[in-house]
């Protein structure tokens, strides 16, 4: 690995043009620049010196990257373009750039906002998609029972529902309970490979005694009160509404598709921001007195003259 000479530059500037300054400087690339903590500890220059703080700009400009970034992701899933082996970007002149970032800005920002907004509306639908399916899930057991979900009582009566292991003995769980609980009606709705579903309807004040004869099978209580109407009504209904955004998940992956042909000019709006970052954390990071800018530098000797030449300041030696 060949070794570079690298000469250290110090540099002072008016802060009227520290701005312009960094940008020209950042665009040739030449000069690393130092955080200048020795100069912020130190006691002789401590009483005249600030660094500039630019964290709002800074988070601003972050969180513009990141909706961008999460644009990008989202029109990216539906770009079915052939990919080349080695990805390659248009190669811009920054006096050409400047140009089409003015040309294209405001449509690309909303077109950013389109992508992002259609993105989080299909996350959102499909976790209620998820939510659906999951009540459908819970209801599939009660999918033969009659009786309204929501009419867990009477005005002397009530329902409970609930579920046993399914190795349970029906027969010998129904006498039991029915010598606690004389008007209780046993209903054994369904069953799968672990439980058994059953419907327990009974007088009000033989309530507790059905659910402490229950208490040795294991039963666990199922309350589906917030439901409406019968579970097979319910079920279909939560059909209807999964076929609903499913069908607004397809109109919004037709306008991310569509949003593809827009890709590059978003990728050169994430380049601006991330250039527009990068200054501003520069900036920041500066040292300052109410009337100049100062920090410590390296370039590569080779390019020493074609940085000072270009950006018209004294440099020291250190």
């Amino acid at each position: 690995m060949a070794v570079v000479e690298m000469r250290k530059l110090t540099v002072i500037g008016l802060n009227s043009s520290r701005t312009p300054f960094i940008h020209e400087l950042m665009h040739l690339g030449v000069v690393e620049i130092d955080s200048n903590e020795g100069a912020i500890n130190d006691e002789e220059w401590m009483p005249d010196i600030f660094r500039t703080s630019n964290s709002a700009d800074v988070s601003r400009l972050e969180a513009d990257i990141s909706r961008v970034s999460t644009a990008l992701e989202a029109i990216g899933k539906y770009d079915t373009a052939k990919k080349p082996l080695f990805p390659s970007r248009i190669k811009l002149d920054r006096g050409d750039f400047a140009k089409l970032m003015d040309s294209i800005k405001t449509e690309t920002e909303l077109n950013v906002d389109k992508a992002v907004e259609t993105y989080k509306d299909i996350a959102d639908r499909r976790t209620e998609i998820n939510r659906l399916r999951g009540l459908i899930a819970g209801l599939k057991p009660w999918e033969t029972l009659d009786i309204p979900l929501e009419m867990n009582e009477t005005e002397h009566a009530l329902v409970q529902l609930g579920a046993a292991p399914v190795k349970t003995d029906t027969v010998q769980m129904t006498a039991d309970v029915q010598a606690a609980a004389p008007s209780v009606i046993v209903q054994e709705v369904s069953k799968d490979k672990q439980q058994k579903y059953y419907a327990f309807i009974c007088l009000k004040e033989e309530k507790e005694q059905l659910l402490e004869a229950l208490r040795p099978y294991n039963f666990s209580a199922v309350t589906l009160a917030d439901q409406k109407g019968t579970a097979t009504e319910a079920m279909h209904r939560y059909e209807k509404e999964i076929e609903k955004n499913e069908k607004n998940i397809a109109e919004d992956e037709e306008i991310l598709k569509k949003l593809v042909a827009y890709r590059e000019h978003i990728e050169f709006l994430y380049d601006s921001l991330m250039m527009r970052r990068d200054r501003a954390r520069v900036v920041g990071d500066m040292v300052s007195t109410e009337m100049v800018f100062y920090f410590d530098g390296w370039a590569p000797i080779i390019l020493l003259d074609e940085a000072t030449a270009s950006l018209d300041v004294e440099n020291e030696t250190l």
